[in-house]
């Protein structure tokens, strides 16, 4: 199965093949290092995609048997996305197909709501 049929039912946005900067931060240090991440959703499966994230240094990504994607990063670290290559900034819709940003839910002004998960967690 490709990135694109991981959407959940009901979404009505189609991710499109993008690339996007992943920068580790030493906490420590500040230091920053930047790797760029190409994904093809025609092509790409959600394990090519955590494969891609695994292999950089200081963060790991997993696929749950539940099909979601999970990306940490090691004690000392954290992570941010920055350069998606597109002029609207996420308007390929990969990052909030693969659940990744996912504050809000709902397609416009009358339907944007947040998003359960985070009202449940609590925090």
């Amino acid at each position: 199965s490709t990135v694109s049929k991981c959407l959940p039912i009901g979404w009505d946005m189609t991710p499109a093949s993008t690339s996007f900067d992943i920068v580790v931060i030493d906490e420590s240090t500040g230091a920053e290092t930047t790797t760029t991440v190409t994904v093809d959703v025609t092509t790409d499966s959600l394990n090519d995609v955590a494969a891609a994230f695994d292999g950089i240094a200081n963060l790991s990504a997993t696929v749950g048997s539940d099909g979601t994607l999970s990306v940490a990063a090691d004690s000392g670290y954290r992570f941010a996305f920055s350069n998606v290559s597109s002029p609207s900034d996420e308007s390929s819709n990969l990052l909030s197909a693969l659940g990744i940003n996912t504050f809000f839910t709902g397609t416009d002004a009358q339907t944007i709501d947040i998003n359960t998960t985070l009202v449940n967690d609590g925090q």
